[in-house]
């Protein structure tokens, strides 16, 4: 009888275990908010989420998965079961991304002015 117990604890060990690591390998390891509301959907595909709030799986990498929480963006499914807190963070980190997307370009642009490019022999 005992020899019995002894195995099922094992088995059921051995499963959580597996569960476990199953769990910790769809986080991904990234400070990005958008990762604290879900988690990979396919180990080997980095562009499909899974919502932790309704299960939903999202195609488009975190920042579409961020849209999803947020209700941002037209062309994204508007995650219903979102906390205000989720949702004001998640819109607040897009907001974040986009004005530093735009001074990114605003430096190209003035490096681009300063130089002048000409052909060899050109005055």
């Amino acid at each position: 009888m005992a020899a019995v117990y002894l195995s099922i604890c094992r088995m059921l060990e051995t499963n959580t275990t597996s569960v476990l690591l199953e769990e910790n390998a769809s986080k991904i390891k990234s400070d990005d908010v958008g990762w604290e509301y879900g988690s990979l959907a396919d180990l080997s595909n980095k562009d499909k989420v899974k919502c932790l709030f309704c299960n939903h799986v999202i195609i488009g990498g975190v920042y579409r998965h961020k849209q999803h929480v947020a209700h941002v963006g037209n062309f994204v499914a508007k995650c219903k079961k979102s906390s205000q807190e989720a949702k004001d963070r998640c819109k607040k980190s897009l907001e974040e991304a986009s004005k530093k997307r735009m001074e990114k370009t605003s430096r190209e642009l003035e490096l681009r002015e300063g130089v002048n490019i000409s052909r060899v022999g050109d005055a």
